[in-house]
């Protein structure tokens, strides 16, 4: 592909921070500064990196560095040259989570002993106040506006009510001053507008001075119950698509799949079944699936939630999998924000998720099985959004948004079999918790089964680089780096496996556009890390010093004339596949440039 490199990158780095003349040598490694738990290079803004001078008297030998890194280092950091270089000389913010658009609600009692509190609205970056904002869907949900909602709190409770809504006469509490868990914060209560209402926004006073809150416009109407009709439990119509973490304690354990369709085998639907589906059987029992990933513990419940596997919401094939977006009802008593669309008032605690399915074919079994396993290992801030821009150096020169890598993970599911007979008396153990990287959790005969069930976050549709802009480009290159630093090799970097859906989500739905894209990288399961590299490479040692008919010995018996010892030996040999995991990343790094348009030259 010809390079689709141009100059019109709108995310730069040109500051330069003057540095003592006699200035010692720049720490290495370098200072840490202020970093997200992912732990690369960050800055708030793109105006808050610097090249600054690394050796005294060497002008030419610069590195970057970002404001928090100059802060500590506090050479020249003077409040002339803070108002010189930053828009906010007297604020340096730190990297914040970012949070979805609430889709998840629960009892006010018990969202705010979630971690992170459910229904909390993004309440942007550029404050630090100890205060946050909570939607609230329905003004006469006794369970979100009581004043006597006191559990666990200490202190008093000031509630304050500004006059232009209590005028409007349809909210009651406005914002909450409270002590949670003995840490004050300010909690602000944002109310979605009824139908009919004129508001827009309401000022109130907070610390000496006033805020300004804006109230939501999405119209509905609480009182009256709309006529939606014969409900379709299998269309995606109207229901929220899931971008939060769904809280560890309402994780799903069973999955009741309803699959009038017979999908679950993983058969790819016909084009007429896609248009038109027609039910195979009209009562057909679900099928009960068990979660494996994550796995489960002493102390979770039985949540049950159900899924719903329809022909006309296929998203995508491949030739091992395909992938629908289904609708998930998930475990009581989590349920969902209402909006306008009347199928989502009939069906609150329904969310549209990404569902992916093998092939009938037991390879194709195994690769869906490691997928989830990759996705499990994951750590948690791969799937997260936060606020700022990292430079990942000194692979990507140029900032990119600090924003989630991959999709957030909703559990990996094997179909429970109704009789199974233990061979030694005992319930038979599968090895669905063993630790081989591409081992099955069934027996040979898996594939002739329902496939097992990957749910992830739907992020939407396959890029088109022609049509994305320089940093847009550069941002989902910055995916591959980040993904090679935590020493993951994804092994499938290709376009399809790129998604981009309208952004930002911490807006409602709305309100996103597809000139804010959000990113994402899937298809994990050809994914190596560099442990399982490792693992392999040893196994196949053993397997040949087992099974060369002692081929294998007489390297051995060679080496031990070098004069070092086994142990020498063995980290030597270590280091050279440590070498070849790094050489597969390097021809990833190239790869991923032809597919993003990049030329091996481009400076992204």
């Amino acid at each position: 592909m010809p390079s689709l490199y141009t100059k019109g990158k709108r995310r730069i780095t040109a500051l330069r921070w003057p540095r003592d003349p006699d200035g010692p040598t720049l720490p290495r490694p370098p200072l840490e500064g202020d970093r997200p738990p992912n732990g690369i290079l960050w800055g708030h803004d793109t105006s808050e990196f610097c090249f600054i001078r690394r050796l005294k008297g060497v002008e030419g030998l610069i590195t970057c560095w970002s404001r928090s890194q100059i802060r500590d280092l506090g050479e020249n950091y003077t409040q002339e040259l803070q108002e010189a270089f930053f828009d906010e000389p007297d604020f340096c913010p730190k990297p914040r989570r970012r949070r979805p658009w609430p889709v998840l609600k629960l009892p006010r009692k018990q969202a705010a002993k979630c971690d992170p509190p459910l229904g909390l609205i993004d309440e942007g970056s550029d404050h630090e106040d100890d205060w946050e904002a909570l939607l609230v869907d329905d003004p006469f949900d006794e369970q979100e506006v009581t004043r006597d909602d006191t559990s666990k709190i200490t202190g008093t409770i000031t509630t304050y009510l500004p006059p232009s809504v209590k005028e409007d006469g349809w909210a009651d509490d406005i914002f909450q001053i409270f002590t949670y868990n003995d840490f004050a914060r300010t909690r602000i209560l944002v109310w979605m507008r009824p139908s009919g209402s004129t508001i827009t926004k309401s000022t109130f006073p907070y610390r000496g001075g006033t805020r300004t809150l804006e109230v939501i416009p999405l119209s509905y109407e609480p009182e009256e119950k709309e006529d939606v009709g014969h409900l379709d439990l299998y269309s995606v119509d109207g229901i929220p698509t899931l971008a939060e973490k769904i809280p560890r304690q309402y994780f799903p354990d069973t999955l009741l799949v309803h699959d009038q369709f017979n999908l679950s085998s993983g058969r790819e639907p016909t084009s007429g079944e896609r248009k038109s589906p027609i039910a195979i059987e009209n009562h057909k029992e679900p099928i009960v699936y068990k979660r494996v990933y994550p796995a489960p513990t002493s102390s979770d419940g039985n949540n049950t939630a159900s899924l719903y596997l329809s022909p006309k919401n296929l998203l995508g094939t491949g030739h091992h999998s395909l992938v629908y977006g289904s609708p998930l009802t998930l475990p009581s008593p989590l349920t969902t924000y209402r909006s306008a669309h009347p199928a989502s008032s009939a069906r609150q605690g329904t969310v549209k998720v990404a569902a992916k399915l093998a092939v009938p074919r037991e390879s194709a079994r195994v690769m869906l099985k490691h997928e989830a396993r990759i996705y499990d290992s994951f750590p948690e801030y791969m799937s997260e959004e936060y606020c700022g821009y990292h430079i990942v150096s000194p692979w990507v020169k140029s900032p990119t948004p600090s924003t989630p890598v991959v999709p957030k993970f909703y559990g990996y599911y094997v179909p429970v079999e109704k009789e199974r007979k233990a061979p030694t008396g005992e319930e038979s153990s599968s090895k669905e918790d063993g630790d081989d990287a591409m081992d099955v959790d069934e027996e040979s005969d898996a594939w002739k089964r329902p496939s097992p069930i990957l749910l992830i976050e739907d992020c939407g549709v396959p890029i088109d680089p022609k049509k994305l802009d320089v940093d847009e480009r550069s941002e989902i290159y910055s995916f591959l780096i980040r993904l090679h630093v935590e020493d993951y090799l994804h092994n499938s970097f290709y376009l399809r496996n790129i998604l981009m859906q309208p952004g930002p989500l911490t807006r409602q739905p709305s309100h996103r556009s597809l000139s804010t894209p959000s990113f994402r990288l899937i298809d994990f399961g050809r994914t190596e890390t560099l442990k399982s590299h490792l693992e392999y490479k040893r196994w196949k040692k053993r397997q040949q010093m087992e099974g060369d008919g002692g081929n294998g010995k007489g390297a051995d018996e060679e080496k031990k004339d070098d004069g070092k010892t086994e142990e020498e030996r063995a980290k030597e040999e270590e280091k050279g596949w440590s070498i070849d995991f790094d050489l597969a990343i390097r021809h990833e790094w190239h790869k991923a440039r032809e597919e993003l348009g990049f030329s091996l030259v481009d400076n992204i």
